[in-house]
């Protein structure tokens, strides 16, 4: 029985209008829900295709270039001992960072996801996986296979996946693998799990026939894949998003964050067609930023979510009610643990969050729930 099998039976333009017929007919249907959303849709459908760039794009764009270039010389550097190994770029931050954002809105800007026909092949530039949890060879190469539209069955070896997967890069062309939530790969209490992940990235980089770059996207504990090899490290580039600075003398914002925050609430406002009904200006761009755990990546769809929020109940305007409103249906905060709405000296420290820390111990899909059992204890003492 064939390990892989490719799909050929429908093309892409097939596919294409079958997806547009789908969904333009679960709109009709939803629609039913709340007739008037019709009159609001496309100030909607503008405001979440809305993205706020910072000046960290635009060092990430400059950094994923260098990487596209190195691949680029390396693959023009001739075969076998001569070519020269993959390179490294792992972008890190804090969940609600705005990774996974700016890493589509870079990827939407040059395209490389898309594949393309050159003389009977079919060529892929990169590809674009989330990483498994935990990591193993087997799922690692199905993901890969998955995100080129392979399908693979249940039978698929690490042996057979990785050669498999080794092949299709030769073939296609591939040279820079993107994985993100990188951290995943690293959730087993096993050390071996950090350096099977590390070793496998460390030997597609390193093919003589076709070495590919790896760039990374996930949490700071991701760094763990990278920072256990010398040699790895020594071609990774480090880029971290850190998270919005507090002026620690009065607990405010500093100018430059300020005229950013207010920057984006305008643009908010005018993508939805609204009007600035907002009190105080300046006390809720401080306490929007408390309220997004001082994350950019959750502050803009906080803004975002404020202005749907005033679309969908009829009002003209963007009111503070309209963000007491979006941190109520996003977090589930009851009224007196509402940044918007307590004392100033208490919105600063509600925590809406968890943090990096916490994360590690919750499962993907089981939100508040430990995905590692407690060690049971027999007179006292773990088993």
């Amino acid at each position: 029985m064939a390990a892989v099998i490719e799909n050929h039976d429908t093309d892409d333009t097939g596919e294409a209008e079958i997806d547009e017929a789908a969904l333009t007919e679960f709109e009709r249907r939803m629609s039913a829900l709340v007739p008037g959303r019709a009159s609001y849709a496309g100030k909607l459908a503008k405001l979440k295709q809305t993205y706020f760039c910072l000046e960290r794009d635009d060092e990430f764009r400059l950094a994923l270039s260098d990487l596209g270039a190195e691949a680029i010389a390396r693959g023009r550097s001739g075969g076998g001992v001569e070519r020269l190994d993959g390179s490294f770029l792992t972008l890190t931050g804090n969940p609600g960072a705005g990774k996974s954002r700016m890493l589509r809105t870079a990827l939407k800007i040059c395209g490389i996801l898309e594949p393309f026909p050159f003389k009977g092949h079919e060529l892929r530039l990169a590809v674009r996986v989330t990483a498994p949890s935990p990591f193993n060879r087997e799922l690692f190469s199905a993901a890969i296979l998955r995100a080129v539209g392979m399908e693979t069955d249940r039978r698929l070896t690490a042996n057979t996946g990785m050669r498999i997967v080794t092949n299709l890069m030769r073939r296609t062309r591939t040279s820079l693998v993107i994985i993100d939530e990188a951290q995943h790969m690293l959730r087993s209490e096993s050390p071996k799990v950090t350096s099977t992940a590390r070793d496998t990235l460390k030997n597609f980089s390193a093919d003589p026939d076709w070495p590919v770059s790896f760039l990374l996207v996930g949490t700071r504990r991701a760094r763990r894949i990278i920072a256990t090899d010398n040699q790895v490290r020594h071609r990774n580039i480090w880029m971290d998003v850190p998270p919005i600075r507090i002026d620690t003398t009065d607990g405010t914002l500093f100018p430059h964050d300020m005229d950013l925050v207010q920057d984006a609430i305008d643009e908010a406002i005018s993508r939805a067609d609204l009007s600035d009904g907002l009190d105080d200006r300046a006390d809720v761009a401080v306490r929007l930023v408390f309220a997004s755990g001082l994350e950019y990546g959750r502050l803009f769809e906080f803004i975002r979510l404020a202005a749907q929020n005033a679309l969908s109940s009829g009002s003209s305007s963007l009111t503070r009610r309209d963000f007491e409103e979006a941190l109520r249906k996003r977090t589930g905060c009851s009224a007196d643990r509402n940044s918007f709405r307590t004392a100033v000296t208490d919105f600063r420290i509600i925590r809406h969050w968890l943090s990096d820390e916490d994360e590690e111990f919750f499962g993907e899909d089981d939100v508040l729930v430990p995905d590692r059992e407690p060690t049971r204890r027999v007179g006292g003492r773990g088993r």
